[in-house]
């Protein structure tokens, strides 16, 4: 009978090198898993060509042969909410009012710095003057003697008559000169400006920024003043009995956005006076336009000439 001690010695070795044979492959086998990050990947490729598992169907018993399988890309989407696409979108409009912009008109001082909302189309909503004292409205352009006149002329015959804002305005500069006495220039929106002219009595915070002292009778330019004084519609400007002789005022009104005929014409077209001038009756609300021209031409005037087709229909 064999020893007991012989028959665990002869177990042991066995066991032994099994561990030695074994151990090795088994760790490498797990360390190729490991490499190839799953097992799905590693065993289910199937693009492999010499880089596969073998093992000979004749020699189960021969040891794994394992060497590393090409890996399969897999291509991770991020979806963190940053990453998330976001529906276009566009801006809401608004019935915000456009930004006032500052204009500078080179030939009139006192535009500089001034803050004015664009507006090619204002309403007059205000008479200019008491309508029952106009007799007559003579409508431009004119020559009087050789000066081109772009402007009306309300014919009162001398009445002392009120002057208001026909619409909100601001005055920006004028001239006060012996002949005159004052022309005042008032700026309604970026392009539209108001002169009057031959007012003789202007109210006092009018008189105030204007020089003390009149210019000369043929000095017409414009003079420096303190400051631009705001009106709103209706306001009063003053009061005229107009020019020593005829008994009449200038009324005119010009936009920077409309070029009349004088525009291609060398002879005048280096002032904006004559080449933004437009009818200044077309403004007022219809219902005041028709008590203005009910009075156009209605009598001539010697002094002044029509120059061809009227800037008022």
């Amino acid at each position: 009978m064999i020893n007991k001690k012989i028959i665990f010695s002869i177990i042991g070795v066995a066991l032994l090198s099994t561990y030695v044979f074994y151990f090795p492959n088994f760790k490498y086998f797990h360390k190729q898993i490991n490499e190839n990050e799953t097992t799905a990947i590693f065993l289910k490729n199937t693009n492999t060509t010499t880089n596969q598992i073998t093992q000979s169907p004749k020699q189960s018993d021969a040891p794994v042969k394992i060497t590393t399988t090409t890996p399969i890309v897999v291509k991770k989407i991020d979806k963190t909410i940053n990453n998330i696409p976001k529906p276009a979108t566009q801006p809401i409009p608004t019935n915000k009012p456009p930004e006032p912009i500052i204009i500078v008109d080179p030939e009139n001082p006192k535009t500089d710095n001034f803050t004015c909302l664009p507006n090619t189309n204002p309403i007059f909503t205000h008479h200019i003057t008491d309508i029952a004292k106009i007799n007559n409205i003579v409508i431009p352009p004119n020559f009087v003697g050789t000066d081109l006149k772009t402007h009306s002329y309300i014919e009162t015959d001398h009445a002392r008559v009120p002057i208001y804002a026909p619409v909100d305005m601001i005055l920006t500069g004028g001239a006060y000169y012996k002949s005159g006495p004052y022309r005042l220039d008032f700026q309604i929106s970026c392009e539209i400006t108001l002169r009057l002219a031959h007012i003789t009595e202007p109210i006092i915070k009018i008189t105030d920024v204007f020089p003390s002292t009149p210019a000369l009778a043929s000095d017409s330019r414009d003079q420096p003043t303190k400051n631009q004084i705001k009106f709103k519609a209706g306001d009063l400007i003053g009061y005229t009995t107009g020019t020593n002789v005829a008994g009449n005022w200038d009324f005119g009104v010009y936009n920077s956005a409309t070029k009349n005929k004088y525009t291609d014409n060398t002879n005048f077209n280096s002032s904006w006076v004559y080449t933004t001038a437009v009818c200044p009756y077309d403004y007022f609300t219809s219902e005041l336009k028709s008590a203005y021209t009910n009075k156009y031409n209605i009598r001539s005037n010697d002094g002044a000439k029509p120059d061809g087709e009227s800037f008022c229909k």
